[in-house]
């Protein structure tokens, strides 16, 4: 890791940006960094933490429940599998698509209730490839109770790519729970539905 400081130096009062490069190679873990100011009377000294992870949070569904994804097309995915597994969390990024910046494509997802049971389903794009699904990333596709592999009730939604998302590969995160909407968040576990 390389750490730099803009501006490299202040003449009075003022905030700086520590920037950090070189993560691509460093491991996973908390690291700390000390940052010390000094001037002709003062000396000023800071502790920063950064974290380093190589992926997005954890997150999965309760392991007995079988209400689960049964597909979701985006673009030229096309992962339908009626007959998906009981896995609470399930790992398609072998599975991937080419968008670009302004485009416009359709998401639709199914999913099996199996029964008289409401879920909500969200969608999370990671565009700025921060390893954080953030609010300006998630996708409301709707609802769904009493369907055996069918479209959620906001399917297909059409989701615009932004003009700033950072290029090269990212991850998308399908989130099928049943509670309440505004308790969907794409980092959780235990609850029954599917990731």
């Amino acid at each position: 890791m390389s750490f730099a400081f803009t501006p490299a130096s202040l003449n009075a009062d003022g905030t700086f940006t520590l920037n950090v490069t070189g993560l691509a190679g460093a491991s996973e873990g908390d690291y700390t960094k000390t940052v010390t100011g000094t001037s002709p009377s003062i000396v000023r000294t800071v502790t920063a933490g950064l974290t380093v992870s190589n992926g997005h949070c954890a997150s999965a569904a309760e392991p007995t429940d079988p209400d689960r994804i049964t597909g979701v097309v985006f673009n030229t995915i096309n992962n339908l599998n009626p007959a998906s597994t009981n896995a609470p969390y399930e790992d398609f990024t072998s599975i991937s698509t080419d968008v670009e910046r302004g485009s416009r494509h359709p998401i639709t997802v199914n999913v099996n209730t199996n029964g008289n049971y409401p879920y909500f389903i969200k969608v999370w794009i990671d565009w700025n490839q921060n390893c954080t699904f953030d609010e300006n990333e998630k996708y409301d596709l709707g609802t769904a109770i009493n369907v055996v592999h069918q479209p959620t009730t906001g399917s297909p939604l059409t989701i615009t790519v932004p003009s700033d998302a950072v290029l090269g590969m990212t991850t998308m995160r399908v989130v099928m729970k049943n509670e309440n909407m505004d308790n969907l968040i794409p980092c959780e576990s235990g609850f029954y539905g599917q990731v």
